[in-house]
């Protein structure tokens, strides 16, 4: 019966979202308004308090600062055979930029906060907060410049340039300024009220829903069919090689089940959704980023996360 309920939280969190936004995006009532202020809504709102309400009640220890360190390996390693495979796969720099975004950039966040707190209930989604601390800073620091890098060489106009300052104080770093204040109560002993724990998983469901609804609803199969092959052939960078290195990793250093398995299921994260808003930012091959986005999410929703929870109790 646990099995079950997890894959029916699984399949109400990830599959309805993606079907129910792509219906809506083929009839008379589709709202590009509705799916931006979905979106804007979750970094403004959802994302800022489950970092703020996980981090404050999480248990600090001092090991907890090489999951910082572990959770780049989903960024460097499938981003460095990205690297070098868009440029001998593509001649198009705007090929070759959704290419390299889509091995760079895993969904970390999202798919961290429903599948953790699936496995592994509050502490998991904590856990995730740890281990993507450097999400943000990845993907507004680096993703943006190269975003831009590969737009300018494939001739796209008008393109600004991200500053530092824009960058650091953009409403897009609000998340992280949620964790740094459930941080800091923590540190400080401030005694989180216990409705908290009841709040944290309306918030992930309803977070869950605001991010992955707006990508169904912009899905359009017709144009995304070429892009298949090369989609299917980057599962093995995010569901193969990466895993393997994040699954080595946290198991040299802790020996803590859930740390092990929350750090395990991040490594398995598909490709971000990030990397189609970047695509569409710089007027790179859009298309190619949302098919790479959809495969992975089809994947991991319908084959991996499923093992994994058949697997929970043998795997760490």
């Amino acid at each position: 019966m646990e099995i079950l309920i997890r894959l029916v939280t699984l399949l109400f969190d990830l599959v309805f979202p993606w079907v129910i936004g792509y219906g809506l995006g083929q009839s008379k009532y589709r709202s590009e308004k509705l799916c931006s202020y979905l979106l804007i809504g979750n970094i403004l709102f959802f994302w800022p308090l489950i970092g703020l309400i996980s981090m404050w009640g999480i248990r600090l220890e001092y090991s907890l600062i090489l999951l910082v360190l572990i959770g780049l390996i989903p960024y460097l390693a499938p981003g460095i055979i990205g690297w070098f495979q868009c440029r001998q796969k593509f001649t198009n720099p705007l090929d070759q930029g959704s290419y390299f975004l889509m091995a760079l950039l895993p969904n970390n966040i999202t798919i961290g906060f429903i599948a953790s707190f699936i496995l592994f209930g509050e502490r998991g989604v904590a856990l995730t907060q740890i281990i993507t601390l450097c999400a943000m800073p990845v993907n507004f620091l680096i993703s943006y410049p190269f975003g831009q890098y590969f737009g300018n060489l494939g001739g796209a106009k008008g393109l600004a340039k991200p500053t530092f300052k824009t960058v650091l104080f953009s409403k897009n770093q609000i998340p992280t300024l949620g964790i740094l204040i459930g941080l800091t109560l923590n540190i400080f002993g401030v005694a989180r009220p216990n409705v908290m724990t009841s709040i944290l998983p309306v918030l992930i469901h309803l977070s869950a829903w605001a991010f992955l609804f707006p990508v169904g609803h912009s899905m359009k199969f017709s144009a995304m069919k070429q892009y298949l092959p090369i989609s299917i052939e980057m599962l093995s960078y995010k569901f193969l090689i990466t895993p393997i290195a994040v699954a080595l990793s946290v198991y040299f250093l802790f020996s803590d089940p859930t740390i092990i398995g929350t750090a395990i299921v991040i490594g398995f994260s598909p490709v971000a959704i990030f990397s189609i808003v970047i695509s569409q930012i710089y007027h790179l091959n859009y298309h190619m980023a949302i098919t790479g986005v959809l495969v992975s999410h089809v994947v991991f929703s319908i084959i991996i996360f499923p093992i994994l929870i058949l697997l929970k109790d043998w795997l760490w």
